[in-house]
């Protein structure tokens, strides 16, 4: 319950926690979820579920990862693991939700296996049991959208590197439930 604290540094020589990897690894945002092999890959959940954020990306939903020369290398240089998507709508509603699927079956949320090596871009592979679709939540209030195009509302979403071969779909729900 305080608004401050002390802290104090205890020593070791190791920067990680027992794991016999050739280097450290760092995720964010912090999952309890999230595991790593002895070989390096991480397995870690993207939600399907993201949350509206006026002209950016929601909190938390941006997946970085990085990966130190070695074990004795303690600077961590994030890199983005995913990309983002911006969908810009205009019209007379109040947007609630926003879901997004390929229409060619496209996994993009869900578990996905990363791998990344020191000063690589990292890789994203999709597992079976991924998801083919996000969903973008607005505020319990929603979201007023703008009403042409030139003062359209963006909606950005998280999601691994796709190629959406066949387009995509987007399900607009507005506050009374009314689906575009």
């Amino acid at each position: 319950g305080d608004n401050s604290g002390t802290f104090t540094k205890v020593h070791s020589d190791n920067f990680y926690t027992g794991n016999e990897l050739a280097s450290h690894f760092s995720v964010y945002p912090y999952s309890e979820n999230t595991k790593i092999s002895y070989d390096g890959h991480i397995t870690f959940q993207l939600p399907k579920v993201q949350s509206y954020k006026k002209d950016s990306f929601g909190d938390a939903s941006n997946l970085m990862l990085a990966v130190t020369a070695d074990v004795n290398d303690r600077f961590l240089f994030f890199k983005n693991v995913c990309g983002f998507l911006k969908v810009r709508l205009y019209g007379n509603v109040m947007v609630q939700r926003v879901e997004l699927s390929g229409n060619d079956g496209e996994m993009i949320s869900g578990e996905a296996i990363v791998e990344g090596s020191h000063k690589s871009d990292p890789s994203i592979t999709m597992t079976s049991s991924s998801s083919g679709s996000l969903i973008l939540e607005c505020p319990e209030k929603g979201v007023v959208i703008g009403s042409s195009d030139e003062n359209a509302t963006s909606f950005w979403f998280v999601l691994p590197p796709t190629k959406f071969s066949k387009g995509i779909k987007l399900i607009v729900t507005d506050v009374e439930g009314n689906e575009y």
